[in-house]
């Protein structure tokens, strides 16, 4: 894979299997450019954490392969992980203005953040497809059994997890959202 700077100051190449940096677009090599681009897709992450970003682009790309262009977006600000519903709210409205900005020439935009932060309010503003991580786990859950659960590493985002699930319409295969015990004090 190759990362693709294009900035107006700069253009340069980064070598393959490297992370992809902040303001790339993450494309997978001169293959990419020989089949012609059939999507460019927004990879939006409404926390501030770069580095998640430029993993997840890496992953993306290499699954789009030469199909899509993966444009990677991190928050310039907020939160560095959304932990709660009050923080969700505000990557939300972070998520859609870095769509707006971003939108044209896409053909579909991810919320990269688990709880979707943004997605509601996404799919009504704008005219292309828009999915959510949590969303497309879920539904991916079900596709692979009967039931499924979400596993948290604390017991605040089970309530907005759960919130999630009923969202997707799946509260009827889920076992619920378990999260790793308070420990005593």
């Amino acid at each position: 894979m190759e990362c693709h700077f294009h900035d107006a100051a700069m253009s340069m190449k980064v070598t393959p299997n490297a992370p992809c940096p902040s303001s790339s677009v993450c494309r997978p090599g001169p293959l990419f450019q020989d089949a012609g681009l059939n999507m460019r897709i927004l990879l939006v992450n409404p926390n501030m954490t770069q580095d998640m970003t430029d993993r997840m682009c890496a992953i993306a790309s290499t699954i789009a392969g030469d199909r899509a262009e993966i444009v990677p977006l991190t928050a310039s600000r907020g939160f560095p992980y959304i932990a709660s519903r009050a923080e969700a709210q505000i990557a939300g409205g972070l998520a859609l203005e870095m769509i707006a900005e971003h939108q044209h020439g896409a053909g579909a935009a991810i919320i990269a953040a688990f709880g979707d932060p943004g997605l509601t309010a996404a799919k009504e503003v704008f005219d292309m497809p828009v999915i959510g991580m949590a969303e497309s786990a879920l539904h991916t859950a079900t596709l692979l059994g009967d039931s499924f659960a979400v596993v948290t590493f604390t017991p605040f985002l089970n309530r907005w997890y759960e919130d999630c699930i009923t969202a997707t319409g799946l509260s009827s295969r889920s076992r619920g959202v378990r999260s790793v015990p308070k420990k005593p004090i």
